[in-house]
């Protein structure tokens, strides 16, 4: 027998959106890059520059996962919740 996968949201008051904007979040994004190859480039080396584009690479990553997330107001929360309770009567 299967176990419900479980689901996990986040609630917010409608005042607040919960992500950061679109264009903060890509002007941190093409920031990073000279803060992770700069050295590397500086020094010439080859590991640095790689060490560099893994730990980018793992924030870019990390930021489309907190993009994709579940945020709910709490009028919403209680619905969901509603919903799911009466999914497991």
């Amino acid at each position: 027998m299967s176990t419900p996968k479980k689901r996990v949201f986040r609630i917010i008051d409608e005042t607040h959106t919960g992500k950061p904007s679109f264009w903060r979040q890509l002007v941190i994004i093409l920031l990073f890059p000279g803060v992770f190859f700069g050295p590397g480039i500086l020094v010439d080396s080859n590991a640095m520059q790689w060490a560099g584009f893994v730990v980018f690479m793992i924030l870019i990553a990390l930021c489309a996962a907190a993009w994709f997330q579940d945020f709910l107001t709490p009028a919403e929360a209680r619905r969901a919740i509603d919903k799911i309770e009466k999914g497991a009567k």
